[in-house]
């Protein structure tokens, strides 16, 4: 049966044997499949809730009933470590529909094809086994129809160079048998004469084939960068349309190898071998034809072995896929540690660690290795011993046509013509007998292009795209939200912010207010409710016009490698100089820029390195206001300051938020005791709301954490 997205596998029989077993969710309903036999129903009507109960090197997944003991609980299956990523997901989704009575599909973090069953890797929705290549192909030919005519042009040179080179063997035959082996008389003027022709014919073909040679190897380049360019333009910018969420599913080292090295695999497949496929297979069949017509009989011999190779070559089709998706794998986790490490220099120094990521990364790239040397033994295994099954029939060519020269059925310079013309039939056999291998690796790149060009984007620009906003009047209706459906972060919730105010989000870590704020950028969606700014709903504006009216400071402040100039430009690329210093003066970053060798003009290297901590932060907020937004939003924006420069950021920010709508979160609460209101969030809800004289008032959870901050102060001095 082909498997559902609400199902999952296990491996444990009721015997404890192993087995093929699944388990498929429907309308309240799961059903337990064995070895491809339904073994059980079971209804969640009288159920509490699902348990996954963890033993030694396996678990069991079990239904406990309502006003039941642990004794009475109904066993769903078992299974072994390598089943309890699925289990873990079905267990969390079936325990959400009992709490709510809505059903949510299973998230996997890799998934499993429904057709042959084997699981995705690195994030794909496309199995590379059953994905039908005639698709892959039709659609890489839609997408770059407008290079068909360079490459058809370029095509044409190949095989009209490789003409030039075809018609020597008839000129080299036609030489012994008229000159060189006849009988009769031949004087040595004509001999002579017609050796300097010959000779003469033959150079000019030499030097014409090597022109149109030149000229297609140029376009070949030229089309072949223009081609990269393009994927990989087209690429890179879906990955910027892409949401959060679905860029966060892939690590850096991922994309920048599906950017960098998977188009570039299928530009070397579509335009360099592609066209000499063409000429290769055209140039087989003229110097077939001419074979045929030389001698039919050592025609066949030739060709006897081709079908044999051909069907080896398609029975060893999937064992292909595997290796080049294994060597894919292993170099996407080479590419990944190696950002990683790079980006993470200064950490890995701090620390001490070189030896030890020195190690990590050579174990990696040694996996890399040894997949390259399995996928190269694999070939060279298979090719070249279907490389000599081809060359058989030129053996039993040098046989059979030396005993037909001999017994006069085929001249001396028919016989070399033949053998010469044979030379160019078995290049493009053995040429082709490589194509597999290549295109194997093209449409393994080719799946992992498509996967990211034809994922669906999760927060797109809706049909009235607003750009302008009226208000920055912020409100929360009955908003849920959980980047897995059924896990929600964001529970119900209901706030209006008002426009000129101060709003503070304080909660513990994970309590869900980086969310809030990533809803109001409309980084995602929410699940259930809405969000609107100005009185319209958050999905009828213009992302981009939207973000442009928003400015955000985040505890992680990430800056480019660059000028200061340019970093604090990004916000706003029309803005002027005077605009940029006066917004680092609200920042108080602009004397210690000033202190800087070249002020604003000093490159501060990726992620600006050769700066403090505070100082980096200091260009952030600069650069949120020079953008002059209508919302600003604060994540731990002066958490790296000292006391003194913070107190001095307050003041500016003071000054910044009036006549718009800020939110701010700090972890620090007494940089948020000014704000208009505070609203506390407690396990994705809203547990309290009000001023801060207010919730001190109150005692609860806001005082409480008040309360340990004060303590771990005083423990502090």
């Amino acid at each position: 049966m082909s498997q559902r997205v609400n199902t999952i596998e296990f491996d444990i029989d009721e015997k404890g044997c192993f087995c093929n077993g699944l388990l498929c969710f429907e309308n309240g309903v799961i059903k337990k499949y064995v070895n491809s036999q339904l073994t059980g129903e079971f209804s969640l009507e009288n159920i509490d809730e699902l348990c996954k109960i963890i033993n030694v090197g396996c678990g069991s997944l079990e239904m406990k009933k309502k006003n039941c003991d642990v004794d009475e609980n109904i066993v769903l299956c078992n299974f072994s470590m390598s089943c309890i990523k699925e289990v873990s997901e079905f267990n969390k989704m079936v325990n959400s529909y009992i709490e709510t009575g809505e059903t949510h599909n299973v998230y996997f973090e890799n998934g499993r094809c429904p057709h042959c069953g084997r699981p995705y890797f690195q994030n794909s929705k496309e199995c590379l086994f059953c994905t039908k290549k005639g698709n892959l192909l039709k659609k890489t030919f839609k997408m770059f129809r407008s290079y068909f005519m360079a490459i058809l042009k370029i095509t044409i040179l190949l095989i009209l160079s490789t003409v030039m080179t075809i018609i020597k063997p008839i000129i080299q035959g036609n030489l012994i048998d008229k000159y060189f082996t006849r009988t009769d008389a031949v004087s040595f003027d004509v001999a002579s004469k017609g050796l300097v022709n010959s000779v003469l014919i033959l150079v000019g073909l030499y030097l014409l084939g090597m022109a149109l040679g030149t000229v297609s190897s140029i376009l070949i380049a030229k089309v072949g960068c223009s081609f990269s360019h393009d994927l990989r333009c087209r690429l890179f910018d879906k990955v910027q349309r892409m949401s959060i969420s679905s860029v966060a599913k892939h690590t850096n080292g991922e994309l920048i190898h599906r950017i960098s090295n998977d188009t570039e695999n299928v530009m070397n497949f579509f335009v360099s071998e592609a066209s000499r496929l063409l000429e290769r297979f055209i140039i087989f069949l003229i110097v077939f034809i001419v074979l045929f017509v030389t001698s039919y009989k050592l025609t066949i011999l030739v060709v006897l072995p081709i079908p044999i190779a051909i069907f080896l070559f398609y029975k060893s089709s999937d064992k292909m896929h595997k290796y080049n998706a294994q060597l894919w794998r292993s170099g996407s986790k080479e590419a990944s540690v190696l950002n990683d490490i790079i980006r993470g220099i200064r950490l890995v120094k701090t620390f001490g660690n070189e030896e030890k990521e020195i190690a990590k990364y050579s174990k990696v790239s040694g996996s890399f290795c040894k997949m390259s040397i399995i996928n190269g033994r694999f070939w060279a295994l298979f090719v070249e011993p279907v490389s000599f099954l081809i060359a058989i029939g030129e053996i039993l060519v040098l046989i059979i046509g030396g005993k037909m020269v001999i017994d006069g059925e085929l001249s001396l310079g028919s016989f070399v013509s033949f053998n010469l013309y044979l030379a160019h039939l078995y290049s493009p056999l053995r040429w082709m007998s490589g194509l597999p291998r290549r295109f194997s690796n093209a449409t393994t790149s080719l799946v992992k292009i498509f996967d990211i060009l034809d994922e669906e984007i999760d927060v797109e620009n809706s049909e009235k795209s607003i750009t302008e906003i009226n208000s920055g009047d912020i409100v929360f209706e009955n908003v849920s939200f959980g980047y897995k459906s059924y896990e929600p972060v964001l529970k119900n919730i209901n706030v209006t912010m008002q426009e000129g105010k101060m709003y503070g989000l304080v909660g513990h870590s994970g309590a869900g207010k980086s969310t809030m704020i990533n809803l109001i950028i409309r980084l995602f969606d929410p699940n259930e409710g809405k969000i609107s700014v100005g009185g319209i709903n958050l999905t009828d504006y213009d992302q981009r016009s939207f973000r442009n009216k928003i400015g955000v400071v985040y505890q992680d402040t990430y800056l480019f490698s660059g000028t200061i100039y340019d970093n604090i430009k990004y916000s706003s690329e029309n803005a002027s100089m005077e605009e940029i210093i006066n917004s680092a003066k609200i920042a108080n970053a602009h004397d210690f820029i000033m202190r800087l060798p070249d002020g604003y003009n000093t490159v501060i290297g990726e992620n600006g390195y050769r700066l403090s901590g505070g100082e980096r932060q200091r260009l952030a907020i600069a650069r949120a206001v020079l953008k002059d937004p209508q919302i600003l939003i604060l994540d731990e924006a002066t958490s790296a300051l000292d006391p003194e420069t913070e107190e001095l950021i307050q003041q500016a920010l003071g000054r910044l938020v009036k006549g718009r709508t800020t939110v701010a979160i700090a972890h620090r609460l007494s940089t948020l005791r000014h704000a208009d209101k505070l609203i506390v969030i407690e396990n994705g809800e809203i547990a309290e709301m009000g001023t801060h004289v207010d919730l001190l008032r109150e005692r609860g959870i806001y005082y409480d954490l008040v309360m340990a901050q004060k303590q771990l102060t005083r423990r502090e001095k």
